[in-house]
């Protein structure tokens, strides 16, 4: 988690660890105005609310500060210079402003050059998510990214939003696709106590059981394997493919 803190009169900086941050810059008043858990929208949002509360908008944004200072602890390690992971209060030791910080850093030898295209998946590429309830309400909004999911018990949430059906965790999802979201969908129909269709891999059919249940029970898998397929997420389950009966 992202934490966007306010020093009153003083700040606004973002912290994984608000408490310790604050103490090594010697201050003890703060507030925490927003918390994010995606790097990218934290470090984007620290900046706007630098502008809209008046104080120095950084001109290195924390993302990239972050990344830069860990690939460099690494190398302080082995190289024993201080400066790369150590860039704020060594500027502070020094009386240097944010120019010439970053002058001296770049400067040095093993300085590594980290921009958003460094990485894999960008703030602007992650998909938020939107949580429902099985009647259509709407829960919560998800930045984390859809690949982090499984660490809340939502894997596979991104291929229900894609398909705009099923369920994951008792919830449906959706991508946010605009600002201007619903915050009513339609209402989860439970499919499980339909007929469905047993079929090999060559598509001859097996067999029709009455409900998914029972089918789940006859061939020893989950229930959520075969509504799975049955919802197009996926291609089999235990071997077979499963189809509802229309």
């Amino acid at each position: 988690m992202f934490y966007i803190y306010h020093i009153p009169g003083v700040k606004i900086g973002c912290s994984q660890n608000v408490q310790k941050r604050i103490q090594s810059q010697k201050f003890s008043n703060h507030e925490i105005l927003e918390e994010h858990f995606d790097v990218y929208k934290a470090s984007d949002r620290e900046r706007e609310l630098q502008k809209q509360y008046g104080y120095k908008v950084d001109r290195i944004p924390y993302w990239m500060s972050l990344k830069r200072i860990t690939k460099a602890k690494k190398i302080a390690l082995q190289t024993k210079d201080e400066w790369l992971p150590n860039v704020d209060w060594k500027a502070r030791e020094q009386k240097v402003d944010q120019k010439a910080k970053w002058d001296k850093v770049k400067a040095h030898p093993n300085y590594i050059n980290m921009d958003r295209k460094s990485f894999n998946v960008s703030y602007k590429r992650k998909k938020i998510l939107l949580q429902y309830d099985l009647d259509g309400n709407f829960i919560k909004e998800w930045d984390c990214g859809v690949r982090n999911m499984h660490q809340y018990g939502f894997e596979g949430a991104g291929s229900v939003a894609r398909l705009k059906k099923g369920t994951i965790g008792g919830f449906q999802w959706r991508y946010k696709e605009s600002e201007d979201y619903s915050k009513q969908i339609d209402k989860f129909e439970n499919t499980n106590y339909q007929k469905v269709i047993q079929k090999d891999l060559n598509g001859n059919i097996i067999k029709i059981w009455d409900n998914q249940t029972e089918a789940a029970e006859s061939v020893g898998c989950s229930l959520q394997l075969i509504s799975r397929v049955c919802n197009g997420i996926g291609k089999t389950a235990k071997g077979f493919i499963w189809e509802k009966y229309v």
